[in-house]
């Protein structure tokens, strides 16, 4: 059975960190916990200045100390900002395994999924160390933008509690919200764990590369697919970065399957479409004015699996390199503006943002009950609108990052300094000039 003693662990994720909050942080806290418009719904005590809030915090490690209760910091790993706090409240175990979450977010950072990803650390943490079956969420009904954003993120919605808790204005309801354990399993399975294309920590050969040297062998395998053009070549090439990918650099089956299933829905349209279009002479079949060669699909299966390459390669990269050494060794080594290294950062951000958007967007419809379309035009129709949400929801993560970024006064400065420190080793260079030779030899022959 889980004991806590005050030991807080430190949970880490892709942007954010969750950690013990200490007295050095009663500055950002009191930012956090004074703005009327965070804790507009929260039963906490006005606080006049950090003293109050380093109170608070003392005051929520004894909790965690008498084993009542459990409160992270969230800060953002690149920066080391405290932008909120969350945690349960309040658990039992013996008899009930439950927990109840709380949280509440500096209001500048409200929209771009900081608070998302701790409440999915937090719920990782209780499930599987907790050993919880139950995470219950107490929410002012009033306060429909956190009822909206708990939907969102997973939890259903179960009724209302009228007047449940008296407060500093009397007696107020609570909507209650719950994520159970065979929920959190479902969601788990349904996005096979976490997000398809991101970046993860680990010890592989690739993960052990440097980001440049990598990005010189990504481009060797990018001028090398370019190159062949038959498709026994490809097919070939494509195995071995396949093979490089899970062996070299521990990607799973699952993440494998899951790009080739992302890339084929352009590319086997795209084969289809070239192999009935492609003019050739020797005629393979036949279907009156229509006629497939021999020809038409050796190209189409060269371009087809020229797509799988790249995608694959590229998928392999971002997954084992860490955009924050990527950023540093661009603006340090390469001399490329720091501004332009941080947005191909920025990018690389996006995609897994945009993946995770989509899993939301496909919860929440869950949540409300709506089932799966049937049918060319329901399916087709029900595409348009997810992607429509999608990108709106992508736009507006644009806006908010370049909002913030301006109110930073990000690129005011010619330089900058960075808490990243990264070493080539001299093996990694050496395979990187062995790739560029041997893509340069292939050049030659070809």
């Amino acid at each position: 059975m889980y004991i806590c003693e005050g030991n807080i662990p430190e949970l880490e994720g892709r942007r954010i960190r969750l950690r013990r909050m200490t007295a050095e942080d009663a500055e950002a806290m009191f930012r956090c916990w004074s703005d009327s418009a965070t804790t507009a719904y929260l039963d906490l005590p006005v606080m006049h200045s950090a003293e109050d809030a380093k109170a608070l915090i003392q005051w929520l490690f004894r909790l965690a100390e008498q084993d009542e209760a459990i409160r992270w910091g969230v800060e953002i790993i690149e920066t080391g900002e405290l932008i909120g706090s969350c945690g349960f409240n309040i658990w039992q175990l013996k008899g009930a395994f439950r927990a109840e979450f709380g949280c509440e977010l500096t209001r500048s950072y409200w929209g771009q999924g900081f608070m998302s990803e701790a409440a999915k650390l937090a719920a990782d943490f209780g499930y599987s160390s907790m050993g919880l079956n139950r995470i219950e969420a107490f929410v002012d009904p009033r306060n429909e933008r956190a009822c909206r954003w708990f939907a969102k993120i997973g939890y259903m919605r179960e009724g209302v509690l009228r007047e449940y808790r008296h407060t500093s204005s009397g007696y107020v309801d609570a909507a209650v919200f719950s994520l159970l354990r065979q929920d959190w399993l479902k969601a788990r399975e349904r996005q096979g764990g976490d997000v398809l294309i991101q970046y993860e920590k680990g010890s592989s050969l690739l993960h052990r590369y440097d980001p440049l040297s990598k990005l010189v062998i990504l481009f060797c395998a990018a001028v090398i697919a370019m190159l062949l053009d038959q498709a026994w070549q490809q097919a070939v090439f494509l195995l071995l970065c396949i093979g490089q990918a899970r062996y070299a650099g521990h990607m799973s089956g699952r993440q494998l399957l899951g790009g080739i299933r992302l890339i084929a829905i352009v590319a086997v349209p795209y084969f289809i479409l070239t192999s009935l279009t492609v003019q050739g002479e020797t005629v393979l079949l036949q279907w009156g004015s229509v006629s497939v060669t021999i020809e038409a699909l050796n190209a189409a299966g060269a371009m087809t699996l020229r797509m799988f390459t790249l995608f694959l390669t590229s998928m392999a990269y971002i997954i084992t390199t860490d955009p924050r050494e990527l950023v540093a060794e661009l603006t340090r080594r390469l001399r490329v503006p720091y501004r332009f290294a941080f947005g191909i950062s920025a990018a690389l951000t996006f995609i897994p943002l945009l993946e995770e958007e989509g899993n939301h967007i496909l919860a929440a419809q869950q949540v409300r009950g709506h089932r799966p379309p049937k049918g060319l035009g329901s399916r087709i129709s029900y595409g348009l609108k997810f992607v429509s949400a999608v990108l709106l929801n992508a736009l507006r993560r644009v806006q908010q990052t370049a909002g913030a970024m301006e109110s930073k006064g990000f690129g005011a400065y010619p330089d900058r300094t960075y808490r990243t420190e990264v070493n080539i080793p001299s093996w990694a260079a050496v395979s990187a000039v062995i790739y560029v030779l041997a893509t340069v030899w292939l050049w030659w022959i070809v």
